[in-house]
């Protein structure tokens, strides 16, 4: 039964042999009036359900509402952590951006002491020398552990000394 609040759940599965996709896939149906159910972080473990631990979302903040970026103009960015309960233990945030070439563009670490805090900024200044499209992933882990967060955010750096528009296919032009 679901309701307004936050509960975990736990949904008990079988899963036998590695086969095709379809094989070992996990649905879930939502019956509700809307249709709509948030879920987060939903994982799978073998075995007993192991204790909650929650979980640490990074991302990437910015003022630009278009992720358009004059070339040669530096833009201040902030990194963004969350972690209900602070953090048990230092974390890092690697970031990497390319082109669309896969070109490495810049590439910065954060470290980030453990501590009680819940939601930490940090500055980042994007020079904006390359021109183009850059992906930018961010992970953030403890020291020697798998991954807490992964996730890509997407900015270009455009030549404003001519007009740019928007194209509905392809983006900006």
């Amino acid at each position: 039964d679901l309701g307004e609040g936050w509960k975990r759940y736990a949904l008990p599965v079988q899963i036998g042999e590695q086969g095709t996709p379809f094989k070992n896939t996990v649905y879930i149906r939502v019956d509700s009036q809307d249709n709509t159910v948030w879920m987060d972080a939903a994982q799978l473990e073998k075995g007993e359900m192991t204790a909650y631990e929650p979980g640490v979302q990074a991302g990437i903040l910015t003022k630009n509402e278009k992720g358009l970026f004059t070339s040669g103009k530096p833009e201040e960015v902030s990194v963004a952590v969350n972690a209900v309960g602070g953090l048990t233990k230092p974390l890092t945030l690697s970031l990497l951006a390319r082109d669309v070439q896969a070109n490495l563009i810049w590439k910065k670490d954060f470290s980030i002491p453990a501590g009680k805090e819940e939601a930490i900024r940090l500055p980042l200044t994007l020079d904006n020398t390359a021109m183009g499209v850059m992906e930018v992933k961010m992970t953030a882990a403890y020291s020697g552990e798998p991954p807490l967060s992964v996730n890509t955010w997407r900015y270009a750096v455009v030549d404003r000394s001519r007009e740019v528009r928007q194209n509905p296919l392809f983006g900006s032009e």
